[in-house]
């Protein structure tokens, strides 16, 4: 028996994965060349991950759902119709774009601080090098 055909998995780690302590993690903090997996299955859903060190982009199901200007790792990622979550580490001032799955009135939070209430299908907003908690909540759909 061979540990070498693990050692493959390691790399796709990098961009992709799913772990208890860090739920479902991607992004990279300081990648030194540009990336993209393609079609990695977790929870019977299908992400497309680009890492550089100008972006991040996280496809589901062919969709772009999030885009970062820059490096950036993204931990606890939940995304839902309700709320959309995470944790973000980044070396520099990042701006970060969402895309959501319905038309509605939101509120986006960091570090559990509103930052503003908005009507839309998008958010972008910034966020200060370091650790930052990010939420963004539903407050009513709309047609």
């Amino acid at each position: 028996q061979s540990w070498g055909s693990l050692f493959a998995l390691i790399a796709l780690e990098e961009y992709l994965d799913f772990t208890p302590w860090e739920g479902f993690r991607f992004g990279m903090i300081d990648p030194d060349k540009k990336g993209k997996l393609s079609r990695i299955s977790i929870q019977d859903r299908h992400y497309d991950v680009e890492v550089s060190s100008s972006a991040v982009r996280l496809k589901e199901e062919g969709k772009e759902i999030l885009r970062a200007k820059g490096s950036a790792v993204f931990r606890h990622f939940l995304y839902s119709e309700n709320e959309i979550s995470f944790e973000v580490i980044t070396l520099e001032r990042r701006e970060i774009k969402v895309q959501f799955l319905i038309k509605g009135k939101y509120e986006l939070l960091v570090d559990d601080e509103t930052k503003k209430v908005f009507k839309g299908k998008s958010v972008k907003f910034k966020v200060p090098a370091g650790e930052h908690s990010v939420l963004i909540l539903l407050l009513e759909k709309q047609d």
